[in-house]
């Protein structure tokens, strides 16, 4: 495990076809200062 944080990204139009690695964003989001009750 570990920390950390992205900025700015934008996926726009994004085809895939037969990938071994899709983009898997399986995250919870939040968008607080403080913890979100389910972390």
């Amino acid at each position: 495990g570990g920390t950390g944080f992205v900025e700015q990204v934008t996926f726009r139009n994004i085809v895939m076809e037969n990938v071994s690695n899709p983009i898997i964003i399986d995250q919870y989001y939040c968008d607080s200062f403080v913890p979100c009750p389910n972390q």
